[in-house]
């Protein structure tokens, strides 16, 4: 009996001995550690029955600086920032640059990526509302 307790209580502390702790890899994504890393991804869509439009993208790089873009319309266009910390306030701003006659439907989505996991939607606006700009932005607080 002596020995079955004596080797559980050593598999016990084998199994909980390799968990992450301060001399562990960077890439350990324990909660709390601090060394979190997030990626912010900005998705766009537009859809108009016009040719030839275009589109200002004003996205929060990962500095913190808004960065412009001209994209065209009725295409669909990702970027990917990064790596950001937690408490970084991300932000889409898309402006039609020329009149759209109330046939521009604008899609937005930011995604977040924590420590390489796959990205997930975090804010989103799919209105089909027909419109010349559209405003998003989401706070990475996990």
């Amino acid at each position: 009996m002596k020995k079955s307790k004596l080797v559980l209580y050593s598999l016990l502390i084998v199994l909980f001995g390799f968990g992450c702790g301060k001399d562990s890899d960077e890439d350990c994504s324990c909660p709390n550690t601090g060394m979190d890393e997030y990626y912010i991804k900005y998705d766009l869509r537009s859809t108009t029955i016009y040719l030839g439009g275009t589109l200002n993208v004003i996205i929060k790089d990962e500095t913190g600086i808004s960065t412009n873009y001209t994209v065209d319309t009725q295409t669909e266009w990702e970027l990917t920032v990064g790596p950001v910390s937690r408490g970084f306030d991300s932000s889409i701003h898309v402006i039609a640059n020329q009149d759209t006659n109330d046939r521009l439907r604008l899609y937005t989505k930011i995604s977040v990526s924590k420590n390489n996991s796959p990205f997930a939607i975090k804010a989103s606006d799919e209105s089909d509302d027909p419109r010349d700009d559209v405003y998003l932005t989401y706070t990475i607080d996990y």
